[in-house]
């Protein structure tokens, strides 16, 4: 049965390869549902990073526009 998802090609070295025929293997899966898996944990790890990034500059502007308790009530 053809799949209706989009296709793409990727060269792997051979060790990545092997190492992907094994967990396939051992998922009792293709090769490219776990290469798929991998690669979407991937993008939601790199979401992750990319959004803490941006937090932790957010969080060092607003301390630079923060008053102390005691400056707040002189």
């Amino acid at each position: 049965m053809l799949s209706k998802q989009p296709r793409i090609q990727v060269s792997l070295d051979p060790g990545v390869k092997s190492s992907l025929a094994f967990l396939a293997e051992h998922r009792h899966q293709s090769l490219s549902q776990v290469a798929g898996d991998l690669i979407e944990k991937a993008l939601e790890l790199e979401e992750d990073l990319y959004f803490s990034q941006v937090g932790e500059r957010r969080l060092k502007e607003l301390k630079a526009l923060t008053v102390s308790h005691d400056d707040a009530w002189k």
